[in-house]
This record gives C-alpha cells, sequence and structure tokens, in this order.
C-alpha cells in the first residue's frame, strides 16, 4: 500500500492498513503531504544532513588514523630489523638464533595488526560509501523529488545514523 500517512507519536510512515492496524490508538497521524510540508528547508532535513557530514568527516579522519598506524607499524619494523642485524655482529651463534625468532614474531604481529586495521579500513569504507551514497540520495532528492519521497527517505535515514552511531 502507498505510505499516505505519518504518525507522530511513532514517528514513522505509514499506510493505510497500518493507521487502522498498528495505530489506532495514536493520538495524532497526519497526512504524509502535511507532514512533509517544507521538509527540504527543515530542521530535520538540516540535522539528518549535518549528522551526515560529521559521520563522513569523522570516519575520514579514523581512516586516515588507520593509514598513520600502519605505517608506523612499517617503520617500527624496520627499526626493530636493524636493532636485530647490529647485535648479531656482537653474538653471533646467540643472534642468529634470536634473529630468525624475534623477526618471526615482528612480522607475525605486524601482519595480525595489518589484517586488523586493514579490516577497520574497509568496514570503515564501506560504512562511508554507504553515507555518501545516502547523501547523494538525499541530495538528488531534495533538488528532484518530491517531500513525500524525500520525507521517507529522511525518516529512515535518522533512524540508520542513530543506529550508526550506537555501534
Amino acid at each position: 500500500m502507498l505510505l499516505d500517512y505519518y504518525c507522530t507519536d511513532h514517528e514513522s510512515v505509514c499506510c493505510r492498513y497500518c493507521t487502522s492496524i498498528e495505530h489506532r490508538v495514536c493520538q495524532t497521524i497526519l497526512l504524509l503531504e502535511l507532514a512533509s510540508k517544507d521538509v527540504k528547508n527543515s530542521t530535520l532535513f538540516n540535522d539528518v544532513t549535518e549528522d551526515i557530514n560529521h559521520l563522513i568527516t569523522t570516519l575520514k579522519a579514523l581512516d586516515n588514523n588507520r593509514q598513520s598506524n600502519l605505517q608506523l607499524l612499517i617503520n617500527a619494523e624496520s627499526a626493530i630489523t636493524k636493532k636485530i642485524q647490529s647485535a648479531k655482529s656482537k653474538l653471533i651463534k646467540r643472534i642468529d638464533y634470536l634473529e630468525s625468532e624475534l623477526t618471526a614474531r615482528v612480522l607475525t604481529l605486524r601482519r595480525k595488526h595489518e589484517a586488523y586495521i586493514n579490516k577497520q579500513k574497509e568496514e570503515t569504507s564501506k560504512v562511508l560509501d554507504k553515507l555518501k551514497e545516502n547523501k547523494n540520495e538525499m541530495d538528488f532528492l531534495k533538488d528532484h523529488g518530491s517531500n513525500n519521497q524525500l520525507f521517507i527517505s529522511l525518516c529512515y535515514h535518522v533512524t540508520h545514523i542513530q543506529w550508526t552511531g550506537k555501534k
């Protein structure tokens, strides 16, 4: 059924059927045209846009931080390897054993952390891409969509942004 109504009690868009079943005791059910009037200039639109922009900025900063940490891991690996090699000349027999063991540990730690950071980067990138899609959708709806379409999209994004922020 068409989403023609907005329940202010539940802050949700609903259809005629839903209003008679799930929202029958609700006090204020508005026609979607009335609820979505001037939505393009609303505080809700501005707040959702601001929240998305803030999340995009935050995720970009997180991605930059992850990249910086990857470089620190690589630099740390290089420094550890140099220290191991300089100690080798003093205690050749003992150092041969220590060199192979420590190098393996460093490599294992780097790989472990690199995999974890790359996973975080991938997850961040997915969320960032989704947020960019959402922003593009809202911009398109603002310029080309009806108030109803934009309002429905905003209601969805408010819930999605709140869920994303709680993760």
